[in-house]
């Protein structure tokens, strides 16, 4: 009778303790991985409405290639030598200067105007959650900043005062992004025919310009949290009036008034 009595208990320790020590973890187990089957799942759902908004604005830009193509042209995404080159020798032939040097400089980082503008793509730190690659669930390498880059060109071209305002309100107008950082004319010395003087109408521009392109940028599913599908047509608009303003000759009704020549003598 003590043994029936003893075994109930004994029975009950036995089946709580294989309970605790082998049921309990698998079943801890199973709730752990259900649990990180519910983030994967409504991290993939962010993903595909992430991806969707990205298809919806391609389409956008699809649908309106003369938005898309503004844009690219007018901050590209390489280097490119060859239209700055012929942007210059283009807006040279049009005001009627001539083209006396020009060179081309390396690219360096523009980091400041690229703030400026909202261009700057800044890189998450690799622990950010962010961050993390929702395929292999490593963490993305950190990139550099996506800033804006410039490439220096120094040109100068020899004309007259008026072709030469035309010159340089062309090149501030160019449909390409630049930035004229210097600007240096001065007048050609004077000529002498037969013991005379002949005043020289004929001076000398040295312009130092930036032009930019950015590259594609590289964004991580935090940044694309506040992404909308918009294209801001109004921008585009604003850019292509202001791109496809030109200079008007002073002798224009209308046009700027005062001496056409202020490096002349009254």
């Amino acid at each position: 009778m003590r043994l029936k009595f003893l075994f109930f208990p004994i029975m009950l320790i036995i089946s709580v303790s294989i309970f605790i020590g082998y049921i309990w973890p698998e079943i801890s187990v199973v709730r752990s991985n259900i649990a990180q089957k519910n983030v994967n799942i409504a991290e993939l759902d962010a993903i595909n409405s992430k991806k969707v908004l990205i298809e919806t604005y391609g389409k956008k830009l699809s649908s309106n290639s003369e938005v898309e193509a503004v844009v690219k042209n007018y901050l590209p995404e390489k280097k490119t030598e060859e239209r700055v080159i012929s942007s210059i020798n283009y807006l040279a032939n049009d005001a009627n200067v001539a083209l006396v040097d020009f060179s081309l400089g390396s690219v360096s980082n523009s980091a400041t105007e690229s703030s400026q503008l909202g261009l700057a793509t800044l890189a998450l730190p690799s622990t950010d959650p962010a961050a993390i690659d929702p395929v292999t669930g490593q963490p993305i390498a950190n990139e550099a900043p996506n800033t804006l880059k410039s490439t220096t060109v120094s040109v100068s071209v020899s004309g007259e005062y008026e072709k030469i305002r035309m010159f340089l309100n062309g090149l501030a107008h160019a449909p390409m992004f630049n930035k004229i950082k210097s600007l240096e004319i001065s007048k050609q010395a004077d000529s002498e025919t037969d013991g005379e003087k002949i005043e020289s109408k004929m001076l000398l521009a040295t312009i130092t310009v930036e032009f930019g392109h950015l590259g594609v940028a590289k964004a991580t599913s935090a940044k694309l949290d506040n992404f909308k599908p918009e294209v801001d047509t109004a921008s585009i608009e604003v850019l292509q009036k202001y791109v496809s303003l030109k200079s008007q000759p002073a002798s224009e009704e209308g046009g700027p008034r005062g001496k056409q020549n202020p490096f002349l003598p009254n």
